[in-house]
């Protein structure tokens, strides 16, 4: 009689822990695509900068937690005579292990700063100054692929393979 791992976790289980990683990840590197492609047809406002600071996170993980520094930007804009609220650079959030880099970005933006803000049409409130598809996208989409891929052979794999 075979095991529990030899007929339902290696043939199944296992590859579709990979197929679901991989379709999650390669979801979110397309959905970055999309909404950076788009966001850069998106309608273009003045505004300013009215704060420009950096900020700590800290993230835990497996191997303990650590700090990153995060650039802080918040802007204003009108549209419509209505006074609108961003803090959003781009598509995805930026942050940095040190914090120089952080200040770098806060140097570009600092207080009083005019700055051209783009912002869906149907909701304002979704804005940004950095409009494009994100760097971080071209490095999801790939590893959502592996991930993928991976899942799919040993899924196939197993399950075609004599017994």
């Amino acid at each position: 009689m075979e095991s529990f791992l030899e007929t339902i976790f290696f043939p199944v289980i296992f590859p579709m822990i990979f197929v679901l990683i991989g379709a999650g990840i390669l979801a979110g590197a397309l959905r970055l695509l999309l909404e950076g492609r788009a966001s850069r047809s998106w309608p273009e406002v003045d505004g300013h900068v009215i704060r420009s600071e950096i900020t700590t996170k800290t993230i835990s993980g497996k191997h303990g937690s650590r700090t990153v520094y995060v650039p802080s930007i918040t802007y204003q804009f009108n549209i419509a005579g209505i006074t609108h609220t961003g803090t959003r650079l781009g598509m995805s959030d930026d942050h940095y292990p040190a914090p120089g880099n952080a200040e770098l970005v806060t140097l570009r933006y600092p207080v009083g700063t005019k700055v051209t803000v783009r912002h869906r049409r149907d909701k304002p409130a979704q804005c940004l100054l950095n409009p494009g598809i994100p760097s971080k996208a071209w490095v999801l989409l790939p590893l959502g692929a592996f991930f993928l891929t991976i899942g799919l052979i040993f899924l196939f794999g197993f399950n075609s393979a004599p017994r």
